[in-house]
């Protein structure tokens, strides 16, 4: 950004207007001077020299490239920048004298516009990656061993992360071994996937990756495990309509009108149709002892006949066990969870606190008889704090709660934040932690110091009972 002097217009006995522009307006500003002085000649700047006269006219070019049939008159100085072509030219390959070499392209990721773009790297310092042709551009910084422009792409890929690129940038990332990539990319959609998805994220993911998501103990909640199903509701109808295009609300109007009225015309489930086997691998992720806890979701299942009731029916069995070993104090709590059981078993909860103020909330569904509060705390110009309490005087009804002197929950709280350009800015994690918890018993999980970056997303994992029943 630079300061320049307004020339097509002079006003007598008066200073020249100076106004701040950028170097898009100087440029502007550039070309209205030349055609007011057309004699006035535009001197080029350096890398804008070496860009149109050594590669894009190729003077004084002393090799030639040959590649899926096209050639560029290049030069050995340039190429050296590359570690394949520095070794090609120190003497260890035959071509290291030719003045004409013909490159064998093995990977069908890299075309004419990508070995283009790659070439020219070398000869100027901004390079135009887009979105849609990352993938190319990152197969041909590979094959050619350009380490800057690979790292050209890696920064690319990190300030465009969204819910439209992420898998593109993850399938890109896990072909060419950019390992942060790969891990951002992974870390994005456990947290994002069921706060930030799209149509496009839908759309874009495989039933594998899918399934892996759906199963990782670290994927964020947006309320319960209901909004698993739901969201799993959403991509299978857009698997079977992938022409389908509309918004969000839409999208999960239409499944369940769609799911609906399939499930009125056949006496299958749908995942036990011949078309459905190839979508059981993502539901059977869903953790469905967590989903019946609630009659509203119930309804639901029932409704869409998405689920098998084979599936369903072992699950009332435990959940109405474990009902009486809890009622009868058989069931002495989840004391015995190992962590790999807690990852595995534990109902996962999430929220998101938007703006500064204290908070207090409890998700729904049956709970064994423990009501456990969530306490949010703002400490304004001291550190804020994140509790959990046993919840027994509060409620309409006496018996939908235990008064057992102490019961045992186990739980993991994580709170993170975000950047302005959507990177995390700061973790809080509790741990996994075995709280024994008397009658309206409240404890502290985390202390968050300030200043604090809203809005705070709140994961929680929790198990209030043994591992049994669960599994």
């Amino acid at each position: 950004m630079g300061l320049v002097g307004s020339t097509s217009i002079k006003r007598p006995r008066e200073e020249p207007e100076v106004i701040e522009n950028n170097d898009e307006d100087e440029k502007d500003l550039e070309d209205e001077v030349e055609e007011i002085s057309p004699r006035r000649k535009k001197i080029k700047t350096t890398s804008a020299y070496i860009y149109e006269t050594f590669f894009e006219q190729g003077t004084h070019s002393d090799v030639v490239i040959h590649a899926l049939d096209k050639e560029w008159k290049l030069h050995k100085t340039y190429l050296a920048q590359s570690e394949y072509f520095s070794s090609m030219f120190s003497g260890q390959w035959k071509e290291s004298s030719e003045n004409v070499i013909s490159l064998e392209i093995p990977d069908p990721n890299i075309d004419i516009e990508a070995l283009d773009l790659a070439f020219s790297s070398m000869y100027r310092d901004i390079v135009p990656v887009t979105m849609d042709r990352i993938c190319p551009t990152v197969a041909a910084a590979t094959m050619l061993q350009l380490d800057g422009l690979m790292q050209h792409c890696v920064v690319y890929m990190k300030e465009n992360l969204c819910a439209d690129s992420v898998v593109h940038f993850r399938i890109t990332s896990s072909m060419y071994g950019m390992v942060e990539i790969f891990s951002r990319c992974n870390q994005w959609l456990k947290m994002n996937l069921l706060v930030s998805a799209t149509t496009t994220l839908l759309k874009d993911l495989s039933c594998d990756l899918f399934a892996e998501l759906l199963g990782s103990p670290d994927l964020f909640m947006m309320q319960v495990e209901m909004d698993a199903y739901s969201l799993a509701k959403k991509w299978l109808f857009l698997k079977l309509h992938p022409l389908w295009d509309g918004d969000l609300h839409q999208l999960s109007a239409n499944a369940d009108d769609y799911f609906k009225l399939l499930g009125e015309e056949t006496d299958i489930d749908y995942l036990d149709t011949e078309d459905g086997q190839q979508y059981i691998p993502a539901f059977k992720q869903i953790r469905l002892i967590h989903v019946v806890t609630d009659p509203g979701s119930i309804v639901v299942l029932n409704t869409d006949r998405i689920i098998p009731k084979d599936w369903l029916s072992p699950v009332y069995e435990k959940l109405w066990v474990k009902m009486l070993l809890v009622d009868q104090r058989v069931d002495q709590g989840p004391a015995a969870l190992s962590p790999a059981q807690f990852d595995a078993l534990s109902l996962r909860c999430g929220r998101v606190l938007t703006d500064v103020s204290d908070y207090c909330w409890r998700w729904t569904g049956y709970s064994y008889g423990i009501d456990i509060l969530v306490n949010y705390t703002h400490g304004y110009n001291q550190s804020s704090t994140m509790s959990v309490k046993r919840n027994t005087r509060s409620q309409p009804c006496i018996s939908s709660v235990s008064f057992q002197p102490v019961r045992l929950t186990m739980l993991k709280m994580s709170v993170v934040s975000f950047s302005d350009y959507g990177e995390i800015d700061e973790t809080w994690d509790s741990g996994t932690l075995s709280l024994y918890l008397s009658p309206d018993e409240e404890k502290t999980i985390l202390t968050l110091d300030s200043p604090i970056k809203f809005p705070l997303y709140i994961s929680v994992n929790m198990a209030l009972v043994s591992a049994e029943h669960l599994q």
